[in-house]
């Protein structure tokens, strides 16, 4: 046997992680760094389950101490499971985050039973550290003044719902970013990751006027989520013109995101890089644990189709206020390079790439750890994205229906 298996074997705790589909079995070595939680044996054994990739040191420790094993997905992965990327080494990570996860928490609430104060109170302290890697290190100690100044306040909050809710108050008027934010994770992935709910295409037909019509709740990360876009804009190809209705879009994943914006355009196109914060060393488990190191610049372009389906035609897209994240990204892509024209209310301004890191319980924050450089113009984080054509969201299909019978 490795010698260096000897020392693992020791260490290793057992868990498991209901992923919906089944129970699946993690191993991961201990860190240091949970010393400090042995102290507490009740915590102890009410975080065990959730605590099984505790970050990136974590999984390098474990690939270092444990060859042949592979490092769980509990803690970077399973929150974002089908909207995240991996890169090599560097954590899970998504370049647009669903608003779905975001609003899902309550409905979580009623299926799982409520966090144990403790759990909720190392939950807090957790996300407290976590801040450690937000994108804009200038905006950290105002973060965290604001969390230690309303932890008594908040924790006492008893609905886990509306402590979610109060929490995600303070940390917005904190920061102003509405990526970062907490939610509870649910008992399945978001409707834009499944197949049954299509990927995330609700709607794709022509009208008796010629007038093609696709409505899109979400984006998707799912790899089969290309023939479904394929598919959908196969059968919206004879349309004269194309209404994209964008008014319920919370956000999603790259795959259905960049491959969509393929068909308007006839050949590969850049758009927003995304400026990765890269962090030295791996973080652990501690307030100061990422030192700023040069970013990682990403090159993005739209997923070319063999052959688009409206590289030339009208496109109409509809935001409202409750477009978020990769459903204003795509809105500003098509109006930046004037293939479209956008139509409705100002969308929230949510741009900042973000990732899904575990509080060592059933909370996930979402923590935004990039920034956009767009190809074309100055991006809409913080801004949103201002339609062409203003109007009231219920009323924006109307106005592009007359558009488009011109």
């Amino acid at each position: 046997m490795d010698d260096r298996q000897a020392p693992c074997r020791a260490r290793r705790l057992r868990a498991h992680v209901d992923r919906g589909q089944g129970r699946q079995g993690a191993g991961a070595c201990r860190q240091d760094g949970l010393r400090r939680l042995r102290r507490d044996r009740a915590l102890e054994q009410q975080l065990r389950p959730q605590r099984l990739g505790r970050d990136r040191r974590g999984a390098r420790k474990l690939r270092r101490d444990c060859p042949g094993r592979r490092p769980p997905l509990g803690e970077w992965a399973e929150p974002l499971d089908l909207l995240a990327r991996l890169r090599g080494r560097q954590p899970m990570r998504i370049a647009i985050v669903t608003a779905a996860l975001l609003t899902a928490m309550p409905a979580a609430a009623q299926i799982a039973p409520p966090l144990p104060q403790a759990a909720r109170i190392n939950s807090y302290d957790v996300l407290i550290r976590r801040i450690d890697h937000y994108v804009d290190p200038s905006k950290k100690p105002a973060i965290v003044a604001a969390l230690q100044a309303d932890r008594t306040r908040l924790l006492a909050i008893g609905d886990e719902a509306a402590f979610v809710k109060a929490l995600n108050g303070v940390l917005l008027d904190a920061s102003g970013d509405k990526h970062l934010s907490v939610f509870r994770k649910g008992p399945q992935p978001p409707e834009a990751d499944r197949e049954e709910a299509n990927f995330g295409i609700a709607h794709a037909a022509i009208d008796g006027d010629g007038i093609g019509r696709l409505t899109l709740r979400g984006f998707s990360n799912h790899p089969d989520s290309r023939a479904a876009v394929d598919a959908a804009m196969a059968k919206l190809a004879p349309a004269r013109a194309l209404i994209v209705d964008l008014r319920d879009n919370g956000g999603g994943g790259e795959v259905s995101f960049r491959r969509l914006l393929g068909h308007f355009f006839a050949r590969e196109t850049a758009i927003t890089a995304i400026e990765w914060r890269e962090c030295a060393p791996p973080p652990a488990d501690r307030l100061d644990a990422c030192t700023h190191v040069a970013p990682r610049l990403e090159r993005r372009a739209t997923d070319q189709p063999a052959q688009p389906a409206f590289a030339a035609k009208p496109v109409y897209v509809l935001v409202s206020a409750r477009s978020f994240s990769a459903a204003e990204a795509f809105a500003y892509e098509l109006q930046a390079h004037a293939r479209a024209t956008v139509i409705g209310e100002r969308t929230p301004g949510g741009g900042n790439p973000s990732a899904g890191m575990d509080l060592e319980s059933e909370l996930v924050v979402i923590m935004p750890i990039g920034r956009m450089r767009p190809a074309v113009g100055s991006g809409w984080e913080g801004v949103g994205v201002t339609p062409d054509i203003p109007a009231p969201a219920d009323e924006a299909m109307a106005r592009a229906t007359a558009l488009a019978r011109r």
